[in-house]
């Protein structure tokens, strides 16, 4: 089971955010040449962080078989937000 999916853009090596702002302005010139009808959904997560459930992700942490120091570091990472 694959934890990256392959079309994230950033915090990887060799991996820019601005691929995505290159990738959206080719997306625009092919709709444009091609024709072609396009719509973008722009979706805003910053409030994502206050709808996690830690005791959640610490299980699926867990369930996927990370590393126990890995586990441990993480939860001590969120300890104030559990």
């Amino acid at each position: 089971m694959e934890v990256i999916d392959a079309n994230q853009t950033t915090f990887l090596p060799l991996r820019y955010i601005l691929d995505n702002v290159l990738l959206t302005h080719e997306t625009i010139d092919w709709a444009k040449k091609s024709k072609q009808d396009l719509i973008f959904l722009k979706l805003d997560f910053a409030q994502t962080n206050d709808k996690v459930s830690w005791n959640f992700l610490l299980k699926i942490i867990d369930m996927m078989g990370f590393a126990k120091e890995f586990f441990t570091m993480v939860k001590l990472l969120f300890q104030d937000a559990i």
